[in-house]
Protein backbone atom coordinates (compact mmCIF):
# COMPACT_ATOMS: atom_id res chain seq x y z
CA UNK A 1 0.00 0.00 0.00
CA UNK A 2 3.22 2.08 0.98
CA UNK A 3 4.60 1.42 -2.67
CA UNK A 4 0.99 2.72 -4.28
CA UNK A 5 1.10 5.89 -2.73
CA UNK A 6 4.62 6.89 -3.07
CA UNK A 7 4.47 5.65 -6.93
CA UNK A 8 1.62 7.86 -7.27
CA UNK A 9 2.99 11.14 -5.45
CA UNK A 10 6.69 10.25 -7.88
CA UNK A 11 4.83 9.92 -10.78
CA UNK A 12 2.90 13.46 -9.99
CA UNK A 13 5.44 15.40 -9.16
CA UNK A 14 7.11 14.24 -11.96
CA UNK A 15 4.13 15.54 -14.31
CA UNK A 16 4.20 18.56 -12.80
CA UNK A 17 8.15 18.87 -12.99
CA UNK A 18 8.05 18.00 -16.71
CA UNK A 19 4.95 20.38 -17.49
CA UNK A 20 7.20 23.29 -15.31
CA UNK A 21 10.21 22.45 -17.13
CA UNK A 22 8.67 22.41 -20.92
CA UNK A 23 7.47 26.19 -19.86
CA UNK A 24 3.94 24.53 -19.99
CA UNK A 25 2.74 25.36 -16.29
CA UNK A 26 4.46 28.99 -15.73
CA UNK A 27 5.04 31.31 -12.80
CA UNK A 28 8.02 29.14 -11.20
CA UNK A 29 12.01 29.44 -10.96
CA UNK A 30 12.31 25.75 -12.84
CA UNK A 31 9.55 26.97 -15.90
CA UNK A 32 11.92 26.80 -19.12
CA UNK A 33 14.70 24.82 -17.19
CA UNK A 34 15.79 21.50 -18.61
CA UNK A 35 17.27 20.32 -15.61
CA UNK A 36 13.50 20.05 -14.13
CA UNK A 37 12.10 18.43 -17.49
CA UNK A 38 14.74 15.75 -16.97
CA UNK A 39 14.34 15.27 -12.90
CA UNK A 40 10.54 15.48 -13.90
CA UNK A 41 11.17 12.49 -16.30
CA UNK A 42 13.18 10.35 -13.55
CA UNK A 43 10.38 10.85 -10.94
CA UNK A 44 7.69 9.97 -13.02
CA UNK A 45 9.29 6.83 -14.73
CA UNK A 46 9.90 5.62 -10.49
CA UNK A 47 7.20 6.26 -9.99
CA UNK A 48 5.39 4.32 -12.62
CA UNK A 49 7.96 1.52 -11.85
CA UNK A 50 6.83 1.42 -8.15
CA UNK A 51 3.25 1.18 -8.97
CA UNK A 52 3.79 -1.16 -11.41
CA UNK A 53 6.01 -3.44 -8.80
CA UNK A 54 2.84 -3.27 -6.60
CA UNK A 55 0.81 -4.53 -9.08
CA UNK A 56 2.80 -7.29 -10.26
CA UNK A 57 3.09 -7.95 -6.38
CA UNK A 58 -0.01 -7.40 -6.17
CA UNK A 59 -1.23 -10.52 -8.60
CA UNK A 60 1.16 -12.41 -7.33
CA UNK A 61 -0.36 -12.79 -4.12
CA UNK A 62 -3.87 -13.52 -5.60
CA UNK A 63 -2.83 -16.70 -7.36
Amino acid sequence: MIRVGLGAILGLVGLLWIGQGAGLIPGSFMTGQLLWLGLGVVCLLLGLALLAASWRRGAGRRS
